[in-house]
């Protein structure tokens, strides 16, 4: 396997340490956030918070995965072993930089995105497909049923 990796322009330090590397995507972008161009494989080597959850049927048991999107990037987990949960509640927080996650189910659901709100070009209310749409917190994103 072979990773490209980047010089990071403008670092200075005081001892002159060698030049530093991080490893992304190498493409043409003149948009300098590599990383978000790069999360299928940052995900793979960033900080990481597994945080399984025991819902409720049909769901069963779940797992939402955290990911600290930089180098700096730290996932704390709030939630504690036991806790119940609402909808709503803090599971953790991402610190120092850009983050993602995803959820993971059991085989045997079907697990389908809810539309989200939107506008189209003239600026009219419709419904856009939830990925890379924005979501207000508390919407809900998905339905969950058993595989027939």
């Amino acid at each position: 396997t072979v990773v490209k990796t980047r010089l990071i322009a403008g670092m200075n330090h005081p001892n002159q340490p060698p030049p530093t590397y991080f490893a992304g995507r190498w493409d043409d972008e003149l948009d300098p956030d590599l990383i978000t161009r790069s999360q299928d494989f940052v995900t793979a080597i960033s900080s990481r918070a597994l945080i399984f959850i025991q819902a409720e049927e049909p769901v069963g048991l779940m797992c939402f995965v955290g990911v600290g999107l930089c180098e700096v990037s730290t996932c704390e987990i709030t939630v504690k072993e036991g806790q119940k949960l609402k909808k709503g509640d803090q599971l953790g927080m991402f610190h120092f930089g850009g983050s993602t996650h995803c959820l993971v189910f059991r085989g045997g659901l079907t697990v389908t995105p809810i539309p989200q709100p939107g506008k189209d070009d003239d600026g009219n209310a419709i419904e856009v497909p939830l990925v890379e749409s924005k979501v207000r917190v508390g919407k809900d994103i998905l339905t969950v049923a058993k595989t027939a």
